[in-house]
């Protein structure tokens, strides 16, 4: 995906020599349109490290950039008593990935992790992030995002 031109507030990016509308203010509909671009070109199957690859290499070409498996501490009575790690970590949002067909329960627990991210980065001054959570779900073959606020 590539940022080609800004015209009276859209956005233009191509993506598999598609043209596509998006408004700036619509960071979160990015995201998703990558993951189905992903999807769109390497099918459902891969691992969810595969997925997270192409997830960064399509939001460098957006002109977005981000980092990986992003180590946030956890802290217990002033100790470290362990870290989690981010997918994929930008300056507007935490993804969280998922490529495994995830229960409800599951998909709980997936959003507790999301928060407890973005409260540990906003108390370190990081500020304050939109969550995503992007599910390549291999079994149904089907991808369900799940977007939030803090």
């Amino acid at each position: 995906m590539r940022l080609l031109t800004e015209d009276m507030g859209l956005y233009w990016v191509v993506y598999s020599q598609c043209w596509v509308d998006m408004p700036p203010a619509s960071t979160t509909a990015v995201y998703k349109r990558v993951a189905r671009g992903i999807i769109k070109d390497m099918g459902y199957g891969h691992r969810e490290a595969v997925y997270q690859r192409a997830m960064v290499n399509a939001l460098a070409q957006a002109n977005i950039s981000s980092q990986t498996e992003v180590p946030v501490p956890f802290f217990y009575k002033g100790i470290c008593v362990g870290n989690g790690r981010i997918d994929v970590l930008t300056k507007t949002h935490i993804v969280e990935l998922k490529a495994v067909h995830i229960s409800p329960a599951k998909m709980a627990a997936c959003e507790l992790q999301l928060k407890k991210y973005a409260n540990t980065l906003k108390a370190a001054g990081a500020g304050k992030k939109e969550m995503l959570l992007i599910i390549f779900d291999n079994s149904a073959r089907k991808t369900i995002f799940k977007s939030f606020a803090c």
